[in-house]
């Protein structure tokens, strides 16, 4: 207003435009403040100024907002579903070559709409144009620097620039892909995903921002809005949005200028750094480290170190004072004053509300806290950094961002550990070959103890718990004596004797302590394969747990829990059964029946359930706690996929293939969604499936599959690991199904080397592999070879097992079937004459390996005339296969019989078995053309006798069909 009094004259547009421009980066409490300096007087200045903000308030934001739609695809153009940014104006027809179909999103610089791409390649794509009349220079130098910050990127998290332009009113645009998904911190809580799984994302993230920074881009406003996560081929992935305030950093974006005001606020407050808040000028990556930082802290705690809303309702002064000056709690510290919302924040990370605190507590604070410092040279130098940073975490490795204490370091040996299996880590000279599968006991079972403390005792007393055992640990490292190992790797084991040996000559002064550190020396022995040591210890455990803390504690749920699967390794199946049985009830006393913990220990009591041959409680158990475990944790969480694969297990052992197959596929979707395909738990599963469709006769279907297991497990464990090994076992039987000899020889002795350098010659798991090479020289027709394999095996199991060690009598089996199919009879049937027994008192009448064993047995007599003793032995075992639900999965039990009920003129009986047996083999894709023709005649023949002779004449003209070229 003019100072004669006179009225104020027409503002100038472009003194409006550039006022908007000022103000309209301030939060909104600060506008009045802020026009009043600018417009003084000139009410008709302030009017225009305001009629622009209160425009784009009713639109939103643009640059600071999402570019896209989150989390669907938007309804097309005419669609009566109206989108939430619909503009004010109708949509222009075309842009350009983009044909658009409507707007996704709008704010007080642009419009983006999706639109269609014709030509040279059809597909739709998000277009986003500056408004008309805001194609000021300084909106235009913004929205150049987007474009051309894009531009420069080629990065599978970045979204990808694929065209710019100007419109025929000379307005520029952009085109890219468009984007899909939902915010970061809204997809994790979506899907419960947990701390791990968050920060397998983060890493992501990290390096799509490390990417931009190689390439001279600062984003400067990183947050969970412009950071869009979407599943692709079964994997999470994150993208990055919205480079709209980026900065140049070495090379000029635009031939326009880019220049911020000293001290203008550009970004979103709560995820600023303090640089950036106070206007400085040389703001650099490290601006983004900041952000990351505000983020991981977000995806940790489920909130921002400064509450968004209490930070914009300060003054513009204060909220940069907040900004630079006040350091936040660390992320524990928010978390244990969240009394209010703590339960829901850890139940969608699938933890405890308490060991969600200590989860954090420790290095996770400390690397969000160093990514938070005022002091930018005192934070990460990198995004890449920051990502190793997290991927030392995740493998339990030390981390630059903690103290770097002895005590620290040997914690962190302790606990470190490989690829799920090894640790790599070297305390002096004490580095044998067994290291790294005794310290993964020692890792997984300290894991396990700290929640087990955790879950019934005070904070306090937990902590003083673990301060005591991880005194004896580190104490029992670091009094190694170079002296007596003399230069020479000290074995694991000796190191384990003399723990134990130490404990037992000083006592920890509390049990609860002692009962922690057997559970963890069992742990380990059994990780080395010593499972009677292994057995001593977990019982002790187990014991002083009962009567410290009784029944209804976690610790005392997962020693039983682990003492159970020691005692399935000794085969004391009886015995594992009570003690899973107990630890489940314990599991439920303790942490109720929707735990996690506690349906593992479902599984693992059904799995003890099927090896002690009572597939029908181990299925029972398994439809029932599977359905549990889908409702309570969700299709794709971990536990639920374990629970999935047992079932699928107890449908294969049961020759319920088609089950199987189906569940094995739903928990490797599952898995692949959740973890992608190279995680073990994936390679797992791909490999059983494979199994699965070998022991169906698919062979052709199972290759893939199993080259595909095996390819991941050498790429991820390395070509000599435990799981290599077994997937290698896999893929060798299908190639000998299908008649690839040498390749499957190759594998199997690939597989024998390294079981014997990890687990030694006598090693039940090595000698196994010896019998499946036996197997292999048998199919080449070698039997002297193959019977000398199997001769040693057994001899060496009975050695060290005892003589009714159930694997010994199936290296019995071996030979006493390759008689058997070489026409030896009275051979075979001495041998079964011998074992039957023993495996009756290892396993039960009622076991798979004892109806085997019989219904051989049947078949020796049968091939003798030895029609009355036959009889009866089919007879039993072939009504114990049925209950079990055995008989599908064995075509030749019911053939077996039946020939003898054949033989014994029981025709009906006969055929009816007969019958059966034609039907599943019918399903079978690489069927014995001998059995089929002689099935075929069996069947033919006895329609004749009943004086069927339609159906004789029927069956005799499908001999021909069924009976190879050349019968032996």
């Amino acid at each position: 207003m003019s100072d004669t009094g006179q009225q104020p004259t027409q503002p100038s547009p472009t003194s409006v435009k550039d006022i908007f421009l000022e103000v309209c980066d301030l939060p909104i409490e600060q506008h009045e403040q802020a026009l009043a300096a600018r417009c003084g007087q000139d009410t008709s200045l302030r009017a225009a100024v305001q009629e622009l903000l209160d425009a784009q308030h009713r639109a939103g934001e643009f640059l600071a907002g999402p570019t896209f739609e989150r989390g669907r695809v938007p309804a097309e153009l005419g669609s009566s579903s109206a989108t939430a940014s619909s503009p004010s104006t109708s949509i222009p027809r075309r842009i350009g070559p983009y044909k658009l179909l409507q707007v996704i999103g709008e704010g007080g610089f642009g419009t983006v709409y999706m639109a269609e791409q014709e030509t040279p390649v059809r597909r739709r794509v998000a277009l986003k144009v500056i408004k008309p009349g805001m194609d000021t220079a300084q909106v235009i130098a913004r929205f150049d620097a987007e474009r051309q910050a894009l531009a420069m990127m080629a990065h599978p998290g970045i979204a990808k620039v694929f065209d710019a332009g100007a419109t025929e009113t000379g307005r520029p645009y952009f085109v890219m892909e468009l984007v899909s998904g939902d915010p970061i911190t809204r997809y994790c809580d979506a899907r419960k995903l947990d701390i791990a799984q968050r920060l397998e994302l983060f890493e992501q993230v990290c390096s799509a921002v490390q990417h931009a920074h190689q390439k001279g881009i600062i984003h400067r406003d990183l947050k969970p809005s412009n950071i869009l996560v979407h599943e692709q081929d079964g994997r999470s992935l994150a993208r990055i949005i919205d480079f709209g305030i980026a900065k140049a950093t070495r090379a000029k974006l635009t031939e326009r200028t880019l220049f911020t005001e000293f001290r203008q606020m550009v970004g979103t407050p709560e995820y600023m750094s303090p640089e950036q808040a106070g206007g400085n000028l040389d703001v650099d990556t490290r601006s983004d480290i900041y952000s990351l930082g505000v983020l991981l802290y977000e995806l940790l705690t489920g909130t921002t170190p400064f509450d968004g809303r209490e930070l914009r309702s300060l003054a513009y002064a204060e909220i940069e004072r907040v900004i630079r000056e006040v350091d936040p709690p660390a992320p524990s510290r928010r978390l244990s004053t969240m009394r209010e919302t703590i339960a829901s924040v850890a139940a969608v990370r699938q933890v405890e509300p308490r060991k969600l605190n200590s989860l954090v507590h420790g290095e996770l604070d400390w690397i969000v806290m160093r990514c938070l410092e005022k002091d930018r040279a005192r934070r990460y130098e990198s995004a890449s950094a920051l990502a190793d940073e997290v991927r030392h975490y995740l493998a339990d490795e030390p981390i630059s961002a903690g103290p770097a204490s002895a005590a620290y370091r040997t914690r962190k040996f302790v606990r470190r550990h490989k690829l799920g299996f090894a640790v790599a880590a070297v305390v002096l000279l004490a580095l044998g070959a067994g290291l790294g599968l005794a310290i993964y006991g020692l890792q997984r079972a300290r894991h396990e103890r700290d929640a087990a403390i955790a879950a019934r005792n005070s904070e306090a007393e937990a902590r003083e718990y673990e301060s005591q055992t991880d005194k004896f640990l580190i104490d029992v490292f670091l009094s190694i004596d170079p002296d007596e190992s003399r230069g020479k790797p000290m074995l694991v084991q000796d190191l384990l004797d003399k723990s134990v040996d130490r404990m037992v000559r000083q006592p920890p002064t509390h049990p609860i302590v002692e009962a922690s550190l057997r559970y963890i020396f069992g742990q380990a022995y059994f990780s080395l394969g010593q499972m009677e040591k292994s057995r001593v210890q977990l019982q002790r455990a187990t014991e002083i747990y009962q009567k410290v803390k009784g029944p209804n504690y976690s610790g005392t749920a997962r020693s039983l829990h682990a003492l159970g699967q020691t005692q399935i390794e000794l085969r004391d199946n009886s015995e594992a059964v009570e003690s899973l049985r107990k630890a489940l009830d314990c599991y439920v006393g303790s942490l109720g029946p929707d735990h996690a913990d506690t349906i593992a220990g479902a599984a693992a009591l059904a799995d003890a359930y099927s090896i002690a041959g009572r597939t029908k409680e181990a299925d029972t158990l398994l439809v029932e706690w599977q359905a549990r475990a889908v409702r309570v944790l969700g299709p794709d969480a971990r536990d639920t996929r374990i629970m999935t694969g047992a079932l699928a297990g107890s449908r294969m052992s049961q020759g319920r293939f088609a089950d199987a197959e189906d569940l094995y596929r739903q928990a490797m979707d599952g898995s692949r969604r959740a973890l992608g395909e190279d995680h073990p738990d994936t390679i797992a599963i791909i490999s059983n499936l494979g199994d699965t469709l070998r022991r169906d006769g698919k062979l052709t279907e199972a290759e893939p599959l199993q080259r595909r297991a095996l390819e991941l497990s050498r790429k991820v464990f390395g070509a000599e690991h435990p799981s290599t090994s077994s997937v290698e076992q896999n893929l060798a039987l299908t190639l000998q199904g299908l008649g690839r000899l040498d390749e499957a020889e190759t594998l199997f002795n690939h597989s024998l080397e390294t079981r014997t350098k990890l687990f030694g010659p006598e090693n039940a798991r090595t000698l196994l592999t010896r019998s499946n090479i036996g197997l292999l020289w048998q199919a080449r027709g070698k039997f002297d070879q193959a019977e000398q394999i199997f001769r040693d095996v057994a001899d060496r199991l009975s050695k060290a097992y005892g003589p009714d060690y159930p694997d010994a009598l199936i290296a019995e089996n071996n030979i006493a079937w390759m008689k058997a199919q070489n026409g030896q009879y009275a051979e075979a049937e001495a041998i079964y004459i011998k074992i039957v027994p023993q495996m009756r008192r290892a396993v039960g009448d009622k076991h798979p390996n004892t109806i085997i064993l019989l219904m051989r047995l049947g078949h020796v007599l049968n091939q003798q005339g030895k029609w009355i003793e036959a009889e009866p032995v089919l007879s039993q075992a072939y009504a114990d296969a049925t209950a079990l639900g055995l008989t599908s999965a064995q075509p030749m039990f019911a053939a077996t019989f039946g020939y003898c009920l054949a033989k014994r003129d029981k025709p009906q009986e006969a055929l009816e078995k007969l019958l059966e047996a034609d039907a599943l083999l019918q399903h079978t894709l690489t069927p014995d053309l001998l059995v089929r023709s002689q099935l075929t005649k069996t069947i033919a023949d006895i329609y004749t006798r009943l004086g069927q002779t339609r159906e004789a004449e029927e069956w005799n003209r499908r001999l021909p069909a069924t009976r190879p070229a050349t019968v032996p």
